[in-house]
């Protein structure tokens, strides 16, 4: 069994506290701008960076990906939808049940973490064409960037005159995400980043460009990039400060060595992804009832601090308890384990 890459681990505890600051309404507007460039643009890059192609038959790889996105997806729906109903008094009417739950529209109260749906059905499709063109290179990244270019054309013309409609299942937004997650395929395969030539000073020069870039983005239509809302800008823009980004950020946590906490919430960063809306909800509640406000940047800070210890219990018991609901094996979870404590 391969160790788990530290870096990686490490960045995707990063990402998951940006993911849960820019769900908060204290964060300010630029900071909430240059988080949306990259975090999502990322968590693709490196479900791309440890993709397996040449690795599976297809139908191996449909099994891994159902049962390592969309059974925890459906176990932890079931889980926060009842939740939801009970505590948080959520209306779930038969339209917001065919809508949240069997056509997964994007927005409805009740539904499966949109970015493994929309993970699942891009790796799927990335599988198929990299098979279907024999993993060139060149002939992939050709087709990609024009299903890129076309799924651009339909945010920016198509879904506006449908009154910005959002299809089931992410579809509208997979041919936006799954360069990224050919990037970091490609990555990975071809060893593009293996650093040696790279240095701190390149790290932060390309986050400065991409940080440049991402406002520029803004400035022009008035609103930060969310692939989830199908807020895209400008194509040229968006891209170029999504990558500048991702190679900021690789570049510079690959001098990161034994942050533990962020190590932590990386390797469950799953869990964290798909409970803390619900704990936020929960304490936008209780705040409600004492009539203060949470659109302050210490509320935003109190409320990621809150649930990173509070999810703590939930991943102790599904790893302890319930480990295949996350598709994993019990001696796999005691063989990690080890392996954390040697290295």
């Amino acid at each position: 069994m391969k160790k788990r890459i530290e870096w990686l681990d490490i960045l995707k505890g990063f990402l998951i506290i940006t993911v849960m600051m820019g769900h908060t309404e204290g964060i300010p507007i630029g900071l909430k701008t240059w988080i949306y460039s990259f975090h999502m643009p990322l968590f693709f890059f490196l479900s791309g960076f440890t993709l397996s192609v040449d690795k599976y038959d297809f139908k191996t790889f449909l099994q891994k990906k159902l049962k390592t996105l969309l059974l925890p997806g459906i176990t932890f729906m079931i889980i926060i939808g009842a939740y939801s109903i009970l505590v948080l008094k959520v209306k779930l009417t038969v339209q917001n049940f065919f809508l949240g739950v069997i056509m997964q529209m994007r927005g409805q109260d009740i539904t499966i973490a949109w970015f493994l749906v929309c993970l699942f059905l891009s790796e799927i499709t990335l599988y198929i064409i990299i098979k279907f063109l024999k993993d060139n290179n060149k002939n992939v990244s050709i087709l990609l960037m024009v299903i890129s270019m076309l799924n651009f054309i339909y945010i920016k013309f198509i879904s506006k005159s449908l009154s910005n409609t959002i299809l089931p299942y992410s579809i509208d937004v997979i041919g936006i995400v799954i360069p990224f997650i050919y990037l970091g395929y490609l990555t990975k395969k071809e060893e593009y980043f293996e650093f040696k030539n790279y240095n701190v000073l390149i790290g932060i020069s390309s986050m400065v460009l991409g940080v440049i870039l991402c406002t520029i983005n803004y400035k022009i239509f008035r609103y930060h990039v969310d692939i989830y809302s199908d807020m895209i800008g400008s194509y040229s823009l968006f891209y170029g400060s999504a990558i500048l980004g991702i190679i900021g950020l690789i570049t510079l946590f690959k001098y990161l060595k034994k942050l533990k906490i962020l190590k932590y919430v990386g390797e469950n960063s799953l869990i964290y992804y798909v409970f803390h809306t619900t704990f936020f909800s929960t304490y936008d509640l209780i705040l409600n009832y004492y009539g203060i406000s949470s659109n302050k940047i210490i509320m935003s800070i109190v409320y990621v601090a809150l649930t990173l210890i509070l999810v703590i219990p939930i991943i102790y018991i599904v790893n302890k308890y319930f480990p295949y609901i996350l598709g994993k094996k019990k001696n796999l979870i005691q063989k990690n384990e080890l392996l954390s404590e040697k290295s």
